[in-house]
């Protein structure tokens, strides 16, 4: 139950907020940074383009934004 972000799913950015009763918290998807077309990466040509971004958070730590590379 603690706010988390995480860069790792290659083709996903997203932020989720979980609210309840007595709590609210969010978790971020932010892509990755990866060069997609390094030969370290040829296992997933015929997959998705990547999602390539970082995420900021503001308002100390209440405000996640995620920002794509425009690509």
């Amino acid at each position: 139950m603690m706010n988390t972000i995480q860069g790792h799913l290659h083709t996903q950015c997203y932020t989720e907020h979980y609210v309840g009763k007595n709590f609210r918290v969010y978790g971020s998807q932010v892509g990755c940074g990866i060069d997609f077309t390094s030969y370290a990466m040829a296992y997933a040509k015929y997959g998705k383009k990547p999602a390539i971004g970082c995420a900021v958070v503001l308002n100390n730590g209440e405000l996640p934004i995620n920002l794509l590379m425009p690509l």
